[in-house]
C-alpha cells in the first residue's frame, strides 16, 4: 500500500504526487477565487501550475490548472490556455479528465478546475520497473503495463 499523508483539509494524498517531501509548496503567489481554498502545488509545466485545491462549493478536492502569471499578460497565451479548457471540456471519454469550472483568478490569470486523479503515470511506472524496483515490478507485471498502455491509446 502506498504511503499517504493528510495536508490541511485535503483527503489523503499519495506521497508520490507531492512535489516536496516535507511540506506543501508555497502557493501564496498562485491566487485562486474564494471558491477554492487550501491549495498546494502538485506539478508545474512550461506554461502553468497544477494545484490541488478544495472546492468549497462542492465539498471536494479538485486539480486546478492555472496559467503562469508571467504568461497571463499575453493575450495569445490566455486564448490558447482557455481553448485547451474548452476542447478538453467538450470531450467525453474515459481517458479525458472532466472539467468542472473555468475562470480567472483574482490576479487575472486564467484557470480551469478538473477532476482530481490519483495514482502514478505510466511514465513513472515504466521508470520504476526499468530501475529494478521490485515493488513496481510486482504491482505492474508486463501484462498489466501493456493493459495500461492500451488504455492510454484509446
Amino acid at each position: 500500500m502506498e504511503d499517504e499523508k493528510t495536508i490541511g483539509r485535503f483527503s489523503s494524498v499519495p506521497e508520490a504526487t507531492i512535489l516536496t517531501d516535507s511540506s506543501p509548496a508555497d502557493t501564496s503567489n498562485l491566487s485562486l477565487p474564494e471558491r477554492y481554498g487550501d491549495s498546494m502545488l502538485l506539478d508545474e509545466g512550461g506554461m502553468g501550475h497544477v494545484l490541488l485545491a478544495r472546492d468549497r462549493s462542492m465539498g471536494r478536492d479538485v486539480a486546478v490548472k492555472r496559467l503562469r502569471s508571467e504568461y497571463a499578460v499575453r493575450e495569445d497565451l490566455r486564448i490558447r490556455f482557455l481553448r485547451e479548457a474548452e476542447v478538453q471540456g467538450g470531450l467525453e471519454h474515459p481517458g479525458v479528465v472532466p472539467i468542472y469550472d473555468v475562470g480567472h483568478a483574482p490576479d487575472g490569470a486564467p484557470f480551469f478546475a478538473m477532476k482530481r486523479l490519483q495514482g502514478q503515470t505510466l511514465h513513472a511506472i515504466l521508470n520504476a520497473v526499468a530501475a529494478g524496483d521490485p515493488v513496481a515490478a510486482a504491482r505492474f507485471p508486463l501484462r498489466r503495463r501493456i493493459e495500461i498502455f492500451e488504455n492510454v491509446c484509446q
